[in-house]
């Protein structure tokens, strides 16, 4: 269909780590045609280097990409994110060792997704079956499907329901990379951020959460993206609202009491803004060090 619809555009080669990215527009010049895809540089090119786009979606595991591409576009992809089975040091696609529950489980080859292929523990001598990778992915997807997919629900259950998926997978049965630990974290993420007004544990853990997965993103799908726009578009969001907290105790921190004696207002430090700065600034991160540069330019 994208051949159909876009065949300029379908020239271009796949790859999992692509250096372009395709934005659908509305046509202003060829009303027979009145949309049209353009493609942009995401990553630097240079002269001489093929074009790429991604046919699969980047955000999940090796071994799905490969599924897809394969039955949707008939071929297999070897680039150099499918050749590396740790996806350029992320794990985006191991399991944690269920035998001696440190050791990470890997494919013996990243290019077999077989039923037959094996993978292994880089700690230990134990090996697990595809097949049973496979059913693992399979039963959590459809817990997650099942978390998320309730429409009406309300953004507190849903997180909740995250949270305890999370508690449940996340370095325990799968590496805390792992692209469905990131697919729930990134769901956690949106759904959190309408509830950061509510209480200061869902402020820190949207965070953790922003940091994480932007993090991983620069690893696997690095330049100008929508995945990576979006993650830090919530960060600056994060850092707007810090910043309106931050200013409102830095410009309050000061209570005025009434002094009899002179009859004019003594101003005191209030008692329970330190606990209120400590909890909103007790981090050691960037955001951290954003809110103490924001108060040393104010002082200043």
């Amino acid at each position: 269909m994208a051949s159909f619809l876009f065949p300029k555009t379908s020239l271009a080669s796949h790859s999992c780590i692509a250096n372009t990215r395709g934005i659908l527009r509305e046509s202003l010049t060829n009303h027979s045609s009145p949309r049209e895809m353009e493609l942009f540089a995401s990553l630097p090119i240079a002269a001489g280097d093929r074009i790429l786009i991604t046919y699969a979606d980047i955000c999940e595991g090796t071994a799905e990409r490969r599924h897809v591409l394969l039955d949707n576009y008939f071929f297999s992809c070897s680039c150099p994110r499918c050749q590396d089975p740790t996806e350029f040091g992320t794990y985006f696609s191991a399991l944690i060792c269920q035998r001696c529950r440190t050791g990470i489980v890997l494919p013996g080859d990243s290019l077999d997704h077989t039923p037959a292929s094996v993978w292994h523990c880089r700690s230990c001598s134990n090996s697990i079956a595809y097949t049973d990778v496979s059913q693992e992915l399979s039963s959590v997807k459809q817990k997650l499907n099942q978390a998320v997919g309730i429409s009406g629900e309300e953004s507190l259950e849903v997180v909740q329901k995250l949270e305890a998926l999370l508690e449940d997978y996340q370095g325990k049965i799968f590496h805390r990379n792992h692209w469905l630990m990131i697919d729930m974290e990134y769901r956690l993420m949106q759904h959190l951020v309408g509830l950061i007004s509510e209480s200061v544990k869902f402020l820190q853990r949207l965070e953790e959460i922003c940091l994480h997965c932007l993090a991983v993103a620069n690893l696997i799908q690095p330049g100008h993206n929508s995945y990576r726009g979006k993650t830090n578009t919530t960060i600056q969001l994060l850092l707007i609202f810090l910043n309106f907290i931050h200013t409102y105790l830095f410009h309050f921190q000061f209570q005025p009491r009434y002094s009899f004696a002179s009859h004019k207002p003594s101003w005191k430090p209030s008692s329970l803004v330190p606990q209120i700065r400590e909890t909103f600034f007790c981090s050691n991160n960037g955001l951290k060090k954003f809110i103490n540069t924001q108060r040393k330019h104010e002082i200043s």
